[in-house]
């Protein structure tokens, strides 16, 4: 995992606990939120948590009742909006990161590939858990 100061190592920690499961992205979940504290820029952040959750959320609504329910499209529709706010949220908060940083998060997670989508889902399912740990009152470091 990448090395972050000590107050977001340990939220990352704390998160993995709370979460009660593994969480694959969280280091880049600590990128993003290092980025958002280095530019003081934590409303963008919250933002993109708030999506994430909305996001992950759809995504599994969308799976379980399939294609052919009454109210897919509708939920597609909202899913793709939303999906694309919240990459543009990550994007900005990607912005004056490091170049090799800011190219792997592009080539891994914002790119067209069906595998970039994948992992892009997957760490909005870890950001999503920012947000439920905000929801039980707990602070952002």
């Amino acid at each position: 995992m990448k090395e972050f100061p000590g107050e977001i190592t340990q939220f990352l920690d704390e998160l993995g606990t709370f979460a009660s499961r593994d969480l694959p992205y969280k280091s880049e979940v600590g990128v993003l939120l290092h980025r958002a504290k280095e530019t003081k820029d934590i409303k963008r952040f919250e933002d993109l948590i708030f999506l994430a959750k909305f996001v992950s959320r759809t995504f599994e609504v969308m799976r379980r009742i399939g294609p052919d329910a009454e109210g897919y499209d509708k939920l597609a529709a909202e899913f793709s909006e939303n999906l694309q706010k919240a990459t543009a949220l990550a994007r900005a908060l990607m912005q004056d990161a490091p170049v090799s940083e800011r190219e792997r998060f592009e080539n891994s997670y914002f790119g067209l590939e069906q595998e970039s989508f994948r992992r892009l889902l997957g760490l909005l399912g870890d950001l999503s858990w920012v947000k439920n740990w905000l929801l039980d009152g707990k602070p952002l470091p």
